[in-house]
This record gives structure tokens, C-alpha cells and sequence, in this order.
């Protein structure tokens, strides 16, 4: 079948096709009337915009591409939609890629959508230092990025970040006011800045009590969810005492508190529990799950508005857009225990 073109229309309605052009373009110089029969006819005959053409004319393809870590997760999905809303209602078309942590599968995402020509890039690197050269020479190459949750280590790229210092802080205080003798931090591999900042805020907050933080108390993890019931498992077989387990992520306090309340410890009697990265299924653990909870659909929603805005302005300094996120204290580890 015949593909529809501008001409076709402008024939049916005996227009030119300069009239018809800038009547589906929604040009107000065109009378009302006019770009109204133009929309209708163009529904009628199965119109459809060469997008192509567009592109080669405009010089953009209306192609965001949004590379992710695990698009799995619950707090990513959330990230995206929050992009969705912004890009689709400025006519922008979403290319996700999943990297799945892998440094070198970000790599040919990143050569890929460059190659496809796309108008920017949001991203969650994997790592804050593998692809820095990549990431350096997109921007050298005036390739519009913004970067979430873990930028590079570099400071002048744009960026949103969630303030997780001082929400660790408070929560590690809130374990050792309430008696807690031994806290473990189960944090991350990963060099994300966010956890390095839980790491960090756990130090300072056990330093401004006084008290000495033995490194064995630090048990980094993956981002595998039996990481947490795993770990758990381990400090019970070898009889290591501990009355409070904070998460850097709420994927590991999900089955690290499973596994506790299946070897018969109550929470938070024997085992107070928090998170730091937590979700909405946070609210419905057994029992509930204190965790800080990340404005993750504005976190998309302003990386999107910022690529757009570096879209339209090229020159614009680069900036950071640091959201704050509140703690949800919950019955793991109530506010008043």
C-alpha cells in the first residue's frame, strides 16, 4: 500500500503543500480552520510523519536515549516514569538501554546511541570511574548528558543527586541513642557516591559519640538480593553478636529481615533494622521497614527538564540538583524505641 504523503493531502484538499507542511506542523499563521480539515484528512488517508525527514530538516530526532543500571528494580522504574512524564510531554520519544552493572555493555550503549544520532542522554553510570573518558568525550563532542545517582568523580557534570549523608547520619545516630551495642552496615561493592556517603555518615556518626567503629562491622555487599539473608546467615553460624543491621540498600534489609524472623529473632527486639535506599515495599515488610524515602519520579522528572533545558541552551553553566529525602521511621526501628 501507497505511503501517504503531504502531497496526497495537499491534492485532496486542494491546497499548496507549503500550506499543508506548516498546517500539521500546528503553525498559527494558518487559520484555525485550515489546520483543523488538514488534521482530519490526514487521519482519513493513514498520514504518518516521516520522522526521518523531520529530523534531517530540524537537525533533531526527538530521541532521548536513558541508559540504566537494572531497569528491574522497583527504584529505577520509578526514575523512568518520572522521565516519561517530562519527555513525552514535550513531544520527546525515550530510548531505554540496560547496562545490568556491566561497565563494558554501558560502553556500546553509550557508542550506540551516539551513533544513532540521538538529541541527549540520561544515565546511571555502573561505576563512577570505568567510562569516564567515554563520558568526557561525549560532552567534549557537545553531546547533551545528565547523570543520576552516581555521576563521575569528575565535578563539573550535570547532575541530579540525592543528599544520603546526612539521612545516614541520622539514622546511625538514632541506633546507638537507642541502645543498640553492636550495629552492622551492610554497604555496597560499588563505588556509587551514594554509598560511599552511608559508609562515610556511619564513621562520623559512631566518631561524634565517642565510639570506635571496628571495621568488621562494615560488610560490603552485592547487589544480589540473598546478599542480605546471606550475610545474616553467616554472623549467626559463627555466633557474632549483633543488635541492629542498617542497609545502605532496602534489597538487602528485605532478606536479611526474612531471614531473621525465619531463625526466630524478633525485630526490632533482638535486631533492630533500617535502610537507607528504600521503596514503597519498604511499607509493607513484616514488620515495616525504616528506610529514607527517595523522591525517585522527581528525580527523573528533573533530569529530564535539565537535559532539556541543556538541549535548548547549549551554553548554560553545568549545575547540580541535590533532592532531599525524608526518613520514614517505621516499627524496624520505631522513632521512639
Amino acid at each position: 500500500m501507497k505511503r501517504i504523503t503531504i502531497k496526497d493531502i495537499a491534492n485532496e484538499l486542494c491546497l499548496s503543500v507549503s500550506t499543508v507542511s506548516r498546517a500539521l506542523a500546528n503553525d498559527t499563521s494558518i487559520r484555525m480552520e485550515t489546520r483543523k480539515k488538514v488534521a482530519e484528512t490526514a487521519d482519513r488517508l493513514g498520514y504518518r510523519r516521516n520522522n526521518l525527514a523531520a529530523s534531517l530538516r530540524s537537525g533533531r530526532s526527538n530521541n532521548i536515549a536513558v541508559i540504566m543500571t537494572d531497569m528491574a528494580s522497583h527504584i529505577q522504574a520509578s526514575i523512568l516514569s518520572g522521565i516519561q512524564n517530562v519527555l513525552h510531554s514535550k513531544g520527546m520519544n525515550m530510548i531505554v538501554c540496560n547496562s545490568n552493572g556491566n561497565p563494558e555493555c554501558e560502553r556500546r550503549h553509550l557508542d550506540m546511541m551516539d551513533n544513532a544520532n540521538v538529541d541527549g542522554m540520561i544515565i546511571s553510570p555502573c561505576d563512577r570511574n570505568d567510562n569516564n573518558n567515554l563520558f568526557r568525550r561525549l560532552m567534549d563532542e557537545k553531546m547533551p548528558l545528565v547523570f543520576i545517582h552516581n555521576p563521575p568523580s569528575e565535578s563539573d557534570v550535570p547532575k541530579i543527586i540525592i543528599q544520603t549523608y546526612d539521612k545516614a547520619f541520622a539514622i546511625t545516630e538514632h541506633f546507638i541513642l537507642s541502645g543498640r551495642k553492636k550495629t552492622i552496615l551492610l554497604s555496597s561493592l560499588s563505588s556509587h557516591k551514594e554509598f560511599n556517603d552511608i559508609t562515610l555518615a556511619f564513621r562520623d556518626a559512631h566518631r561524634k559519640h565517642g565510639l570506635e567503629v571496628d571495621e568488621n562491622v562494615i560488610i560490603p555487599a552485592d547487589f544480589n538480593i540473598s546478599d542480605g539473608a546471606d550475610i545474616v546467615q553467616e554472623l549467626v553460624d559463627h555466633n557474632i553478636f549483633f543488635d541492629g543491621l542498617f542497609c545502605a540498600h532496602g534489597m538487602f534489609a528485605f532478606s536479611a529481615m526474612n531471614r531473621l524472623n525465619s531463625l526466630g529473632y524478633n525485630i526490632p527486639g533482638d535486631v533492630a533494622v533500617a535502610a537507607v535506599i528504600g521503596s514503597q515495599l519498604s511499607e509493607y515488610m513484616f514488620p515495616s521497614l525504616t528506610s529514607v524515602q527517595i523522591p525517585l519520579e522527581k528525580m527523573g522528572e528533573e533530569a529530564a527538564e535539565m537535559l532539556m533545558d541543556i538541549i535548548e541552551n547549549p551554553d548554560i553553566p553545568h549545575r547540580d540538583i541535590i533532592l532531599d529525602a525524608e526518613i520514614k521511621f517505621r516499627d524496624s526501628l520505631p522513632m521512639n524505641f
